[in-house]
């Protein structure tokens, strides 16, 4: 059976019932199972892992009925990613026998299935769109805090400069600058714009840099992070929330939220990362002035192909990141 959600396109292997909600197992086109990735009819808060279904529990068939809704994604350290949802047009009933599975195993060969034939159906998805705004401001206001700050970094993947984060409280209720959104979205003139006007309307912004010789010693991830706290650790107001980037800081206590895409769907993020952005860019060009051989300038410490051939042909400089594949 095929099934085609938004752009995932995947065939189904098992559709079994569980006490909370109609289920399906997913594999690929050439017949090899997907681990932990299941569609659920019906109950968007319940995502199964498939080593968490039982034979007896996988062969309990049931009905599905026109109308009901659908969510598909995969589930991860507990945590359920969705990638789109869609409603079922047609009634189906499947009936397939499960000659053997291991209860509580985390792959299920698909070998022992044996699928029928069943009826055709088609599930049509919406692609979900996701838009910016201080929808996470707003909650965690609501909660009770005050000073909610986005936090993003850039540099990451550079092979020279520092790696550069920014932390930034804006006032959900003034308006934002117009076309304040993820900084690579952005044109170098609009986040030079934005950013300006970011400075004169947020609340608190600060800055943390992490040189490059501390990213050898520590590692990216680690001096990203460092960053990022150093950026937090000098807002005045202080922040008693913070959003992040798909990260997570434990070396704070403050609450704080990581959220995928997050420079993508909040203000705060998004003026952070902006921020961050061109302070960074603005160091690498007065760089440039010092190390000009290495055209820092244009492209501002990353990999490309006139910074790898100027690598070749200099060797790096004390602004290389020296554990960095293609640097020595």
């Amino acid at each position: 059976m095929f099934i085609k959600l938004g752009r995932r396109e995947f065939v189904a292997t098992a559709v079994g019932a569980s006490s909370d909600a109609l289920f399906a197992l997913y594999g690929t086109a050439n017949g090899n199972l997907r681990a932990k990735t299941s569609m659920v009819l019906g109950r968007p808060d319940r995502v199964p892992f498939a080593s968490q279904m039982s034979p007896d529990r996988l062969s309990s068939m049931t009905k599905c009925e026109p109308g009901m809704t659908a969510f598909c994604g995969n589930r991860r350290h507990g945590k359920s990613k969705r990638y789109g949802s869609g409603t079922v047009e047609t009634s189906l009933h499947f009936v397939p026998k499960i000659e053997a599975a291991r209860s509580g195993s985390r792959h299920l060969s698909i070998r022992k299935y044996n699928l029928p034939a069943v009826e055709e159906f088609k599930l049509q998805a919406e692609r979900v769109e996701l838009t910016i705004g201080f929808d996470f401001e707003l909650q965690a206001r609501s909660q009770g805090f005050r000073f909610v700050a986005g936090v993003d970094e850039v540099g990451r993947g550079c092979l020279a400069g520092p790696v550069v984060a920014a932390a930034c409280i804006l006032d959900c209720e003034a308006e934002v600058p117009d076309k304040l959104n993820d900084s690579k979205k952005l044109t170098s003139k609009q986040r030079e714009t934005i950013a300006e006007k970011l400075k004169v309307c947020a609340v608190a912004f600060a800055i943390g840099v992490v040189e490059a010789e501390v990213i050898d010693r520590i590692n990216i991830l680690e001096a990203s992070k460092l960053a990022m706290v150093k950026a937090i650790e000098g807002l005045k107001p202080a922040a008693d929330h913070l959003l992040l980037d798909a990260v997570q800081l434990r070396q704070l206590q403050l609450p704080q939220k990581a959220i995928i895409k997050g420079d993508s769907i909040s203000y705060s993020i998004a003026a952070a990362s902006v921020i961050a952005k061109t302070f960074r860019d603005a160091l690498m060009v007065d760089f440039d002035s010092q190390y000009p051989q290495y055209g820092f300038a244009g492209h501002k410490g990353y990999g490309a192909a006139s910074h790898l051939s100027a690598l070749r042909e200099h060797g790096p400089c004390p602004l290389h990141r020296k554990t960095f594949r293609g640097v020595v």
